[in-house]
């Protein structure tokens, strides 16, 4: 579970990077930290609330994945990790394949499904039968 909280930590960093590239926007007062606090969507939009239509789509949607890695944040302590998988999965299908979230496409996302498989999924190597890897 540490894993997958990390890279979900990942991505709303990396969001908050990409935030900030913006000029229009002071993200002086955002952080990681910020970010995993409640009241955390409630302070970006009053941040945005007079630019809001001055911000373009990329910005608009790093916040709205920004609401998404909160959401999955708190998801990933209240569900079990089939259930968590499941949302990962569904979200992951439910993005236009056009114009997917943000933090999906990058390492850090792959890294959450990643890791959420994982939890959920045990890789056995193929061995050939009749091959003991004890004997020798």
């Amino acid at each position: 579970m540490r894993s997958v909280q990390a890279a979900i930590i990942a991505c709303i960093d990396a969001c908050l990077v990409e935030i900030s590239k913006n000029n229009k926007i002071d993200v002086s007062g955002l952080s990681v930290e910020s970010a995993i606090m409640t009241n955390f969507q409630f302070f970006i939009r009053q941040q945005l609330a007079h630019l809001w239509h001055q911000v373009g789509f990329k910005t608009r949607q790093l916040v709205e994945d920004l609401k998404t890695l909160q959401r999955l944040l708190t998801s990933l302590t209240h569900y079990d990790c089939v259930a968590f998988l499941q949302l990962l999965n569904a979200l992951r299908a439910a993005s236009d394949p056009a114009r997917p979230p943000w933090w999906i496409t990058t390492p850090a996302g792959q890294l959450v499904f990643d890791a959420a498989k994982a939890r959920v999924y045990e890789i056995e190597e193929l061995r050939s039968p009749g091959f003991d890897d004890t004997a020798a």
